[in-house]
């Protein structure tokens, strides 16, 4: 997954194979890892305050990174895919892959 993080100019990317986050800038030369999480990275979304949500398929969870750290918000979410977001109503869509269906959290 991958989003543009606009309040500090960057890049957020998390990887299936991957327990890190990574940021890069552009005309930088390599990622930088700004976090860690339970890998199985696939949707990224960066929200309004700046906070960035993840889906992981390693726990078939939702994560919210901030300040390096990342903090789970939902659990039980099978297979949960790229994440869509809703920015004026701060709701996020996460597509459950093998499930066929699409669950909305409300994020405060």
């Amino acid at each position: 997954g991958i989003a543009f993080d606009a309040a500090h100019n960057r890049w957020l990317m998390v990887g299936f194979n991957s327990p890190n986050i990574f940021a890069w800038t552009t005309g930088d030369d390599s990622v930088t890892v700004i976090g860690t999480g339970p890998g199985g990275g696939d949707g990224i979304v960066i929200l309004n305050d700046g906070r960035a949500l993840y889906s992981s398929w390693a726990d078939s969870s939702l994560y919210v990174f901030v300040d390096g750290v990342s903090t789970k918000l939902r659990g039980g979410l099978n297979a949960p895919a790229d994440l869509g977001y809703d920015a004026r109503r701060n709701i996020v869509a996460v597509p459950l892959f093998q499930d066929n269906r699409v669950e909305f959290v409300q994020v405060k």
